[in-house]
């Protein structure tokens, strides 16, 4: 008998953070995840389903990438994820704890973080809300596999109740990279602002260069995969965003 049945481990310090604490961020991660695996192999829980990144992956070498694709972390953030998910497999493997890795790739949606080290999405709304000009790191054709984060939820609870995904690692994406200049314009055109001003600037230490997902494995364990990155999921979010930042 266990104290716990599941945890659902989603405690993280986020990227942008590693980019100005990279020790503390790398500590804390690794930290987290570590204690949760040494909990499990105490026998107190009886089962970890881990929320890793694809930022693990770094820059797609191949794509779409899927969950053979090698570990090449680029940012501390993600050298850590990728850290966490060693360790995990070092726990399934020598003592036999019951895991399971899914690996989301690039979330947005509501109640993401808009405040100090936000993503992409609730940056433009600011700035459109603000009056000041977009700023885009590099080009703008570095690609993310974007994906909802209701679909992320509702498919991390599918895997969990798939016993065929019992100590495997799990891509949720929805196999199709959009580009940061695409996004950004389709997010303008929802705001009705397609004309406000863009600038590039350096690029982002770190960035990587392109995400797109193999979901086969999810797809063949829970049946279906995250919708596509559609202008409804994106008005939803930027209507969010607009409640509690006018």
């Amino acid at each position: 008998m266990h104290a716990i049945d599941t945890v659902f481990d989603l405690a993280v310090v986020p990227l942008p953070t590693s980019l100005t604490y990279p020790h503390w961020t790398m500590l804390t991660n690794i930290g987290v995840t570590a204690a949760f695996c040494e909990i499990a192999r105490r026998g107190l829980i009886e089962r970890l389903v881990h929320m890793s990144s694809s930022e693990a992956y770094g820059s797609g070498h191949y794509v779409p990438m899927d969950e053979r694709h090698p570990d090449d972390a680029i940012t501390p953030y993600a050298a850590a994820k990728a850290a966490e998910d060693h360790i995990i497999r070092s726990y399934v493997r020598t003592f036999g704890i019951d895991a399971t890795v899914v690996r989301p790739f690039n979330n947005y949606g509501p109640r993401q973080n808009p405040g100090s080290y936000a993503g992409i999405i609730p940056i433009v709304v600011q700035r459109v809300l603000r009056g000041q000009p977009i700023e885009i790191h590099g080009d703008g054709e570095q690609t993310r596999d974007f994906t909802f984060v209701r679909d992320t939820a509702d498919l991390t609870v599918a895997i969990y109740g798939s016993p065929e995904a019992r100590g495997m690692e799990i891509n949720v994406a929805t196999g199709v990279g959009t580009s940061i200049n695409t996004l950004v314009r389709r997010l303008l055109e929802i705001m009705g602002a397609p004309d406000h001003p863009v600038v590039h600037t350096a690029e982002r230490p770190g960035d990587v260069r392109r995400h797109e997902a193999d979901a086969s494995r999810l797809v063949s364990f829970v049946g279906r995969q995250p919708a596509v990155l559609s202008d409804e999921s994106l008005r939803e979010t930027v209507e969010w965003y607009r409640a509690i930042l006018s």
